[in-house]
């Protein structure tokens, strides 16, 4: 019984020792990744991928669609990544509170979901919100696999309001890792992926990227990059998963929200 514990519990650090090497070898920038700030972000991760598994009780009891919301401003819709709950943005939504601002948290089924569908059935999510709150600006801000899924969503209809988009570690040309994946979102982040090669990319002054330039996940860490719109690289030792608790990342975002919502 003792042994199986140890194991349980090894998994996520495993998971981050094993996605660090490989990032370190494939990604083209050992530098970066072996780096003083490279082994802060490995540590960083994996108590963030400890936090996740701890949380994940917690948030499968949740009600879909947990929102905060207030009477004016922009509705921000939180979509979170591949294997990922809405834990991953607490920090995020505990700065966002803190501002008044409404938000809303999409989820969906990532081992069974297929992409091209699940970026339908936000779109009639997103349709839903315009009829609920018209005249209300939207914010999607999205994490890895749910920020290309907001891509898909942007910048949508408009009719008295916008839609903008808010990017952390966004895999835009997709990711190498994605070939150890398991189910059909997992498979559709490889690079040569249809759903990757469909995408078009996001750009102009209503989207904000937030990338970290020792993510573990996106290889090569490039592949995160936009050009022509507003961009945040954080080079402060945070992964592909921390980078939403880190505070410049966080409070970037919530400003930025808050100045163009």
């Amino acid at each position: 019984m003792g042994w199986i514990l140890l194991l349980v519990f090894s998994i996520p650090l495993l998971y981050c020792l094993w996605t660090f090497l490989l990032t370190s070898l494939m990604g083209g920038e050992p530098e970066q990744m072996l780096s003083g700030r490279g082994i802060t972000a490995l540590a960083r991760e994996s108590l963030m991928q400890y936090w996740l598994w701890a949380m994940l009780p917690l948030d499968l009891l949740r009600p879909s669609g947990a929102a905060r919301e207030e009477e004016t401003g922009p509705i921000v819709i939180l979509i979170p990544g591949f294997t990922e709950s809405e834990s991953i943005f607490i920090r995020l939504r505990k700065a966002m509170s803190r501002k008044g601002l409404s938000f809303q948290v999409y989820h969906f089924d990532t081992f069974r979901s297929e992409p091209f569908e699940e970026a339908g059935r936000l779109e009639k999510y997103l349709d839903r919100l315009s009829r609920e709150f018209p005249g209300r600006d939207q914010v999607l801000v999205g994490h890895s696999l749910g920020a290309l899924l907001a891509a898909c969503c942007y910048p949508g209809p408009v009719g008295g309001r916008r839609r903008l988009l808010v990017a952390f570690g966004a895999p835009w040309k997709g990711t190498h890792l994605a070939h150890l994946a398991l189910g059909p979102c997992g498979r559709s982040l490889r690079p040569t992926g249809g759903f990757v090669k469909s995408l078009t990319m996001p750009s102009g002054p209503e989207v904000l990227n937030i990338r970290s330039a020792h993510d573990t996940i996106t290889v090569p860490y490039r592949a995160a990059t936009l050009v022509d719109c507003p961009e945040v690289v954080v080079d402060g030792g945070w992964g592909h998963n921390s980078l939403l608790w880190c505070d410049e990342a966080v409070n970037q975002a919530v400003e930025w929200i808050r100045a163009n919502g």
